[in-house]
């Protein structure tokens, strides 16, 4: 089999659907003999294939190319002492969907809530996305939503909340009900800790109508940077001796803890 595809061979040519893939992908390597008669024929099976930069991609015997890290190698068929080789380059995965979460929230008047949207890559990895995203609400006098995607209720009714980054989008339902935040409740499991450690914070909201909600997206804050810094989920790390009060807002809803 391989001797009469070697007879009269004077040249190889290699085709591929695209010059560079992501990493982790897969690509397909043809070779197509051509002879001195002029005629052609299918040698990928044949053909012996070989990649130049192995830690960038493999290639089976059957001309299936496997991408490990980006960068650029050689892809080589040869037969009868004839070789072709051509170019792939290897890129970092692109997005091949996006997620927007939380999923189907209720919420009362006056609450922030950050929405989140995560991107699945050509690889099957997936990450948060903290840039590059088009936020917008379609009910903005029911639901506002910033350039972070940090959303804040305004009135009773519902708003579609939705990311998109170039081609690909999606969205979440929010639905606000009739309820104004009133007060803020902020606690943690102690009043006091030690120099070097941390404390976890919580809020919770108290509404018009009696009910109440553990609050996700809130504004933190320490009235002493020196004593104990906290972050955007109300967590505490103790910098230094001394008090501090810890306090947590939503639009002009506050709550404090010592």
């Amino acid at each position: 089999m391989v001797t009469g595809a070697a007879v009269n061979l004077t040249s190889i040519a290699i085709s591929r659907s695209a010059s560079s893939i992501p990493v982790h992908t897969n690509q397909q390597f043809i070779a197509t003999g051509v002879y001195a008669d002029g005629s052609s024929s299918d040698l990928t099976n044949v053909v012996t294939w070989s990649s130049s930069a192995t830690s960038i991609a493999t290639i089976n015997s059957n001309g299936l190319a496997s991408s490990q890290a980006t960068g650029t190698t050689n892809i080589s068929a040869s037969l009868a002492g004839i070789t072709q080789k051509i170019t792939l380059t290897v890129t970092a995965p692109t997005i091949s969907s996006i997620a927007v979460t939380p999923v189907g929230l209720t919420l009362g008047i006056g609450v922030n809530q950050q929405f989140v949207a995560t991107a699945t890559y050509t690889d099957g990895t997936s990450s948060d996305l903290n840039s590059g995203v088009a936020w917008s609400s379609s009910s903005p006098s029911v639901v506002t939503v910033d350039g972070k995607g940090l959303a804040t209720t305004v009135a009773a009714g519902s708003s579609m909340i939705s990311a998109t980054v170039g081609s690909y989008s999606d969205n979440s339902v929010l639905t606000v009900v009739p309820a104004h935040l009133i007060s803020i409740s902020v606690s943690s499991a102690s009043s006091s800790i030690a120099l070097g450690t941390i404390e976890q914070f919580s809020a919770v909201g108290n509404f018009d109508d009696g009910s109440t909600q553990v609050l996700s997206s809130m504004s933190w804050s320490s009235s002493s940077g020196a004593v104990a810094s906290v972050d955007v989920s109300g967590l505490a790390s103790s910098l230094g001796t001394g008090t501090t009060t810890i306090t947590a807002a939503s639009g002009s809803v506050t709550g404090t803890a010592l």
